[in-house]
């Protein structure tokens, strides 16, 4: 199944009887519904087509590698997601349920 990194946000009301809210960013990975939509082959030019469905991790990943190369590699597709959200925020995973 397809996946890439993607920026989640959720917002929580503060509790106790603050007003307010505490908004958070986290990193997920996002699976796609369509099976068109891969890169099994690590294109580096691939582009993914956000379309209408998929899936997401429930809690947010840390960037974990086998090596410090691999390491290097996540944290670079997740500082990615990051800069595709910040230009395109309808990227941004609504979190709030």
């Amino acid at each position: 199944m397809p996946w890439k990194h993607r920026v989640a946000k959720q917002i929580t009301p503060y509790s106790f009887g603050i007003d307010g809210e505490e908004v958070l960013y986290s990193i997920r990975e996002f699976f796609y519904d369509d099976p068109e939509i891969d890169n099994d082959d690590n294109d580096p030019d691939w582009e993914p087509v956000y379309g209408p469905g998929g899936n997401w991790t429930m809690e947010p990943i840390a960037p974990t590698a086998e090596s410090l190369d691999g390491l290097e590699w996540v944290l670079e597709r997740m500082l990615e997601a990051v800069k595709e959200a910040k230009e395109d925020e309808s990227l941004i995973i609504d979190d709030d349920d």
